[in-house]
């Protein structure tokens, strides 16, 4: 796994949070949704129905699928490679979901790409993770398939 592979999973987390947290804000204004929260499962379906709804998913993984060619080339790697990681994103399947009680952070990484800062924090349970940005943390439900990728990113930090 190189730097390219973390390029392209970080960029897919961060775009994925920041249209969830847009969704979240203007839905809900700054309430939080965490766990315990009784409105907690009502708020995020509403906001993952507004993401499915809106096509900023499919536009995310469209754009990230634009970049495969460019990314290829400018590490050497062959742009089958990289369209298999984003394949294995899966960023369609991404949901936004209230952080279990039991989660344990495992690292954050402070991420800056494309003119986006965040915070990704991940958890013992590779099944979610939180990114922070603007102020808002958004806890995730990772793609079974995804899973793999995303708990390389602390092996990954500074590569």
């Amino acid at each position: 796994m190189t730097a390219p592979f973390k390029r392209i999973i970080i960029v897919a987390i961060v775009l994925i949070a920041i249209a969830g947290i847009a969704c979240a804000v203007v839905i809900f204004g700054n309430s939080a949704a965490g766990a315990g929260n009784p409105l907690a499962d009502a708020k995020n379906g509403a906001v993952n129905t507004v993401l499915d709804l809106s096509g900023m998913k499919s536009r995310i993984d469209s754009e990230l699928r634009a970049k495969a060619g460019k990314l290829a080339e400018e590490n050497g790697i062959s742009q089958a490679v990289v369209d298999n990681v984003i394949d294995s994103l899966a960023i369609e399947d991404w949901k936004v979901v209230s952080l279990p009680d039991s989660a344990t952070t495992t690292g954050s990484y402070d991420v800056n790409t494309d003119s986006m800062s965040a915070r990704i924090t991940t958890y013992d349970d590779p099944s979610f993770v939180t990114v922070e940005a603007y102020g808002h943390p958004l806890p995730m439900d990772v793609p079974q398939s995804a899973r793999g990728d995303v708990t390389l990113l602390g092996y990954l930090e500074g590569a």
